[in-house]
């Protein structure tokens, strides 16, 4: 089984240690699995360990296997601090699973800010253990006779001190229990106060291997307060920058719109244009042709004059060449003196004239003679209708271009928000992975 022992710098975790895993003096003085320390100067500088096994009632002459992890003080730095809690997961991760969580304090010693915050940095790294599994050891709680005689002069109550020890690591980890808690001294002199001490050790033990043992082999790493500190000004600054990208977006979102506007005024007027070319076209095509047409129209229709005969003399002229000429009379009816020329024709037209029509003349030209002016107009109508087009495609693909590249810089604060806010999120957490301790580590050690 494993222990995990914690505490603020200087209240007895590594002698705690060294007195669960084996009392004997040697140890304790000579061969310490946990170097204590020997001035005022803490010796614990990095996550260690010591194993032995512990006799246990119903387990085999050899006992049980126990390892106890002996954790560093906090608030040294903030590197110090990240690199003892990635120990401390790792330590964790290599045995699988935690029976407790020590917590050693001194007796009648204060539970002072750092140790507050010590407690509350470990319940949010292993809030599992937290829930259930943690002990309070009270250490340097000496037993002779001039130690208790001490106390009772000095007027200390020590079941108020331990219920105010209590008290404290309860409202500091927001524990939902009271946890159990043990006075110990792990350096007895005499033999009486060995005893009682052994008597202790021997009741943790029990009390610890009675608990049911907490898995450890997917942990994160808790934040420390000043990557919390660290992470809550870089939140600050990634909102900041998400609120200026947003003021951006409402800007280009704006002359995104106001240009797709602009793009849909131009396509209906280049639809209404084109209409307009196709349509002046179109005459266009009609006209400038050699296709005849009738140039002047020349008839005889005197009902009133019924059966005489008459002689009609015509001349027929045309503003336009003639190419050329319908006649149409009459059985009763003939030409003389008929004669055709360039621009007209000419004659005499005789006979019996008879109720209706007697004879029509239709003199032919080109269209493309006869509509000249009107062609000229046209094709002046569809420079001018093509150059407007042009120009309208033109300057329509330009604000198109603008559309295209508002809705780029728009996709682009988009993504830049998403990831700030993906940022914010894995900074608001409370704990990390492994590598992204590590990482972290380094750029502090930068």
């Amino acid at each position: 089984m494993a222990v995990l022992l914690i505490g603020s710098t200087g209240n007895g975790k590594s002698t705690f240690g060294n007195f669960i895993l084996n009392p004997e003096d040697k140890h304790m003085f000579d061969q310490q699995s946990f170097t204590t320390a020997r001035s005022n100067m803490p010796q614990t500088q990095n996550v260690t360990t010591g194993s032995t096994l512990i006799p246990v009632k119903g387990h085999g002459k050899d006992g049980v296997p126990l390892t106890v992890i002996d954790t560093p003080g906090l608030n040294e730095s903030a590197a110090h601090d990240l690199r003892h809690m990635i120990g401390v997961i790792k330590e964790l991760q290599s045995v699988q699973e935690v029976k407790a969580c020590v917590l050693v304090v001194k007796f009648n010693s204060k539970i002072d800010m750092q140790y507050k915050a010590t407690v509350q940095y470990y319940s949010r790294l292993l809030p599992f253990l937290f829930e259930r599994n943690i002990v309070i050891a009270m250490t340097d709680f000496a037993t002779d006779e001039r130690s208790v005689a001490l106390r009772r002069r000095q007027r200390i109550d020590v079941e108020q001190v331990k219920s105010n020890a209590v008290r404290e690591i309860v409202e500091s980890g927001g524990l939902s229990y009271s946890p159990t808690l043990f006075t110990i001294d792990c350096l007895p002199l005499s033999e009486e106060e060995k005893k009682y001490s052994l008597s202790v050790r021997k009741a943790i033990l029990a009390y610890i291997f009675s608990l049911e043992p907490i898995k450890a082999g997917c942990l994160m790493v808790a934040k420390t307060p000043f990557l919390k500190e660290e992470d809550t000004q870089q939140i600050r600054k990634l909102e900041g920058e998400i609120n200026g990208y947003n003021r951006r977006l409402k800007q280009v979102n704006d002359r995104a719109k106001e240009a797709l506007d602009k793009m849909q005024k131009r396509e209906q007027e280049i639809t209404s244009t084109t209409g307009e070319l196709e349509r002046f076209k179109t005459e266009l095509a009609d006209k400038d042709t050699s296709d005849t047409v009738i140039a002047e129209n020349w008839s005889v229709n005197e009902e009133w004059r019924f059966m005489e005969w008459l002689t009609k003399a015509f001349d027929i002229r045309s503003k336009w060449r003639i190419h050329g000429v319908n006649r149409w009379t009459n059985v009763h009816c003939e030409w003389k003196d008929y004669e055709e020329y360039s621009h007209g024709v000419k004659g005499m037209l005789e006979g019996s004239f008879m109720r209706g029509l007697y004879a029509t003349i239709a003199l032919e030209t080109t269209k493309r003679e006869k509509y000249e002016t009107e062609i000229n107009e046209l094709k002046q109508r569809v420079r001018e209708c093509e150059k407007l087009l042009q120009s309208m495609i033109e300057l329509r693909n330009e604000i198109r271009e603008h559309y295209k590249e508002h809705t780029e810089q728009l996709q682009l604060l988009e993504e830049f928000i998403r990831e700030r806010r993906k940022e914010i999120k894995a900074l608001s957490g409370d704990v990390m992975s492994i590598e992204e301790a590590l990482r972290r580590l380094e750029s502090l050690a930068i």
